[in-house]
């Protein structure tokens, strides 16, 4: 699958969706493509696309369209979405979440502003509970669906490419990845779109930040 897997049913209006974080009553398509090292993208045809939901209960998918359309019953276990392109398999796994904060923002490289595939970042409540995570596409703005009791979030280390220090820059100060005791603070966010910001983060050929954001 291409990473996140997923676009909104408009053409014209394409952006990468978490396939992890859609929610109830959101209408998406999924696509199987493949990118180049320069970032284009190309869309692979596929003819059937199956579902592990077998009776619907989570939404709906057309076998033939990819177009998904996701009911009112949020999933209490994974599913997934699976396809078939010259005799292989591919799936994505997919969730369904309740009306929540929409949230867009980038991760991406602090010196050339290329977005870094994969990277994770994951968002926490005043308690230190995970509550969402999210992973950067390829291309363009990481969205998220949270609740709106986010209070603080990092970046999971783990996601890095190795070329890339363990620690981010963000609003002007600088964390260390993945330590509870350097997470970064959360926007409030509210139901509907909401603007996250930008996550900056070094190669380990570069200058590590001033970690001023860690106290």
């Amino acid at each position: 699958m291409a990473p996140g897997g997923v676009a909104p049913s408009d053409p014209a209006a394409f952006v990468v969706v978490d396939p992890l974080n859609i929610q109830v009553g959101q209408i998406i398509k999924y696509q199987l493509a493949t990118y180049s090292t320069t970032g284009v993208r190309t869309v692979l045809p596929v003819t059937e696309w199956r579902n592990s939901d077998e009776t619907s209960a989570f939404g709906q998918i057309g076998s033939d369209s990819g177009l998904y359309e996701a009911g009112n019953v949020v999933t209490t276990t994974t599913e997934f979405i699976g396809t078939r392109y010259n005799g292989v398999d591919y799936f994505t796994a997919y969730q369904i979440k309740p009306a929540q904060a929409s949230v867009q923002g980038q991760v991406v490289d602090s010196a050339t502003g290329q977005p870094i595939r994969g990277a994770s970042v994951e968002f926490y409540d005043s308690s230190g509970v995970l509550i969402g995570t999210v992973r950067q596409p390829f291309q363009g703005n990481f969205r998220a669906s949270l609740p709106l009791n986010a209070a603080t979030f990092t970046i999971n280390s783990d996601t890095l490419p190795t070329n890339y220090r363990r620690v981010f820059s963000f609003d002007g100060n600088g964390f260390r990845a993945g330590d509870p005791n350097c997470y970064a603070s959360s926007p409030s966010f509210s139901l509907g779109n909401n603007s996250f910001g930008t996550v900056f983060i070094p190669k380990t050929s570069e200058p590590e930040p001033d970690l001023t954001g860690c106290g």
